[in-house]
């Protein structure tokens, strides 16, 4: 068990933005160093590459679904608007190389930008209060009284 426990740490991380402790029960058991979509169903393993993708490869889309709905600290959200309910946590260092959607880049150095609150999004003033999450943590939705 110890060996198995370990591989699957060794291989998550290799891949950054999956945290073992955001998926408990899924990452090292009966799925060995690949992702267990149900463990407590029938067997079914996706790679972990396909975890936090923005595609659900799990029938019940456990691979994407987690109970973190923010990053942790030192991190930013990214690939947000890509797919609703979904992105990825990455270390700041590594935004350019992660992240898929860039359209934040240069934003935050315009005149007038909302900055947004949790993550490093910024967006623009026309933006704010559309009935859409721009910022991946509703902050252009709030109340702007």
């Amino acid at each position: 068990m110890y060996i198995i426990h370990w591989k699957a740490k060794y291989l998550v991380s290799c891949f950054p933005t999956i945290n073992v402790n955001e998926y408990p029960g899924h990452i090292g058991g009966r799925c060995l160093a690949s992702f267990d979509c149900d463990p407590s169903g029938p067997k079914v393993c996706v790679t972990l590459a396909a975890v936090r993708d923005c595609f659900a490869d799990c029938p019940n889309a456990a691979d994407e679904v987690t109970p973190f709905t923010e990053c942790p600290v030192n991190k930013v959200l990214c690939d947000s608007r890509m797919r609703r309910g979904c992105g990825k946590c990455v270390r700041m260092e590594e935004r350019d190389m992660q992240c898929s959607d860039r359209r934040w880049r240069n934003i935050c150095s315009e005149l007038e930008h909302f900055k947004c609150t949790s993550t490093d999004n910024c967006v623009l003033p026309h933006w704010i209060g559309d009935g859409i999450d721009d910022c991946a943590d509703g902050s252009d939705e709030g109340n702007k009284c």
